[in-house]
């Protein structure tokens, strides 16, 4: 029966969770082979405690699992590395939570490149104590919290199906048993390799792990765990190598507590008033600039947009780069490469279409062209304010005021915020902003704002630089305009 989980949970999360059950101890045979093999001592009372440590014990568990696949074949080699927070919650009342992030790179002679980063933002879920069913809530930018019950979509009958949460979010050592932990002659205690690859599962990593050989128990001064150590397989295939790593800590244990989502009441009247100034405004000026960074990235560009309701324009001011007479490309159309100058025509159907100014080939001169988004259809967008950034929709109470008078979010939105002040128009975009923003400030000014932000790409810093000025002032360059006139 086909099903798929309708929650903001990755779908790796869900499903190796769907995978989390526990499973049936190996034979002897299957258990590490090396000199200070386990012995079981079943009965040791330290192992009654130290499963007592964790089972139904609130807690935090880190996990860093990290898979590379060397290529023999000529083929790229690849790896990717996960790293989860996950929280359990017991008490008056049970809950789980999950937050991390998975960086993909390929290796290039055993260094990575060309990084990309996914981000899994912070969920929490709460039991229900009556139907036992997981509860999700949730912050909107608008400031309102939604609660919904997380559901399976069945897509085979057509039907709902509510999240059971001791399904889905098992804590692994409610399920482990005082004989699936044994210790050795050098006092290590070790987890039946079965229940290691149980507990993979539980933690998000179960579906891709190698063979595991051994995992030994690391213990505190006081008879907790504090974490495991895998010993896992390497697989040798046809062209390939792949080998794991994975590593597990605990902390928090007996103290960790899951916050029920609240709304936030912070009272911004300065930034209110802007964004409902924003809201009707009738044309401004948007720039996005692209800022080096020491030991970072070293991409720089600079990008206007002159919003007006008859053309939207994106234009380039490449400083670096002025042309045969030294213009920075200031009063006429950027003509200097792949960065290209774009504009959007009210037609009178209402309707913005999408144009850009590149060359169709070597032999062509610049000129405008439709930017289509299939064989037949142009990019279009159907009104002015879908066009621009966002960041008006954003309830003013989610920003914090700082002692220096500027702006930062709230942190359900640190690492997504970015997103919302940047153009939306797809050409001039930067789709990481929506995941991986690093860093925001908000500052305003007697125009509008500066937004100081960045993002993680391809392992390196990026920071940009939004400024918004000249509402209801703005005019297009003359040269657009006189474009325009002329139609």
């Amino acid at each position: 029966m086909k099903k798929k989980i309708l929650s903001l949970i990755s779908l790796l999360a869900l499903t190796s969770l769907a995978s989390c059950q526990p499973s049936s101890p190996t034979s002897s045979s299957e258990l590490s082979s090396s000199s200070s093999a386990p012995t079981s001592i079943s009965q040791d009372s330290q192992i009654v405690q130290l499963l007592s440590s964790l089972k139904g014990k609130s807690h935090t568990v880190d996990t860093s699992y990290n898979v590379s696949v060397i290529r023999t074949d000529g083929a790229v080699s690849v790896s990717f590395t996960t790293s989860y927070t996950i929280e359990y919650m017991y008490g008056s009342e049970q809950a789980y939570s999950i937050q991390g992030q998975t960086r993909y790179s390929d290796l290039v002679d055993g260094q990575e490149a060309n990084s990309r980063t996914s981000i899994v933002p912070y969920q929490a879920y709460f039991k229900d104590s009556e139907t036992g069913n997981a509860i999700q809530e949730e912050l909107t930018i608008q400031n309102v919290v939604n609660t919904s019950i997380a559901s399976i979509y069945d897509e085979t009958n057509g039907i709902y199906d509510p999240v059971i949460f001791d399904n889905e979010f098992k804590n692994p050592w409610d399920y482990i048993r005082v004989d699936d932990i044994s210790k050795d002659s050098n006092g290590l205690y070790h987890l039946d390799p079965s229940k290691g690859k149980f507990i993979a599962n539980c933690y998000q990593v179960g579906s891709s792990i190698n063979t595991i050989e051994d995992v030994v128990i690391n213990v505190s001064s006081t008879n907790e765990i504090t974490g495991l150590s895998f010993v896992i397989d390497s697989l040798e295939g046809d062209g390939y190598s792949r080998t794991n790593t994975f590593s597990v800590a605990y902390t928090d244990i007996g103290n960790t507590s899951i916050k029920h989502v609240k709304a936030y009441n912070n009272s911004n009247p300065e930034l209110e008033s802007l964004f409902n100034k924003f809201k009707q405004a009738k044309s401004y000026t948007y720039t996005k600039e692209f800022i080096p960074v020491d030991g970072g990235s070293t991409y720089y560009d600079h990008v206007t947009g002159y919003y007006t309701q008859d053309m939207v324009f994106f234009h380039h001011f490449d400083k670096g780069h002025p042309d045969s007479m030294g213009r920075e490309y200031g009063d006429k159309i950027y003509d200097g490469g792949q960065d290209y100058d774009y504009k959007l025509e009210k037609e009178d159907d209402g309707i913005y279409y999408a144009y850009e100014y590149n060359k169709a080939n070597d032999l062509s001169p610049y000129a405008w062209a439709k930017v289509m988004i299939s064989s037949s259809t142009q990019l279009t967008y159907d009104t002015f304010s879908s066009i621009g950034p966002q960041f008006y929709n954003i309830s003013p109470a989610l920003f914090n005021k700082n002692s220096d008078g500027s702006y930062s979010i709230v942190d359900e939105f640190s690492s997504t915020i970015g997103q919302y002040f940047d153009n939306s128009f797809m050409g001039v975009n930067s789709d990481v902003l929506s995941t991986a923003t690093t860093k925001f400030k908000l500052t305003l000014t007697d125009e509008g704002f500066i937004v100081d932000t960045g993002f993680i790409y391809e392992n390196q810093n990026q920071d940009l630089q939004f400024e918004l000025k000249a509402i209801d002032s703005t005019q297009l360059p003359s040269y657009m305009q006189a474009e325009l006139d002329n139609k």
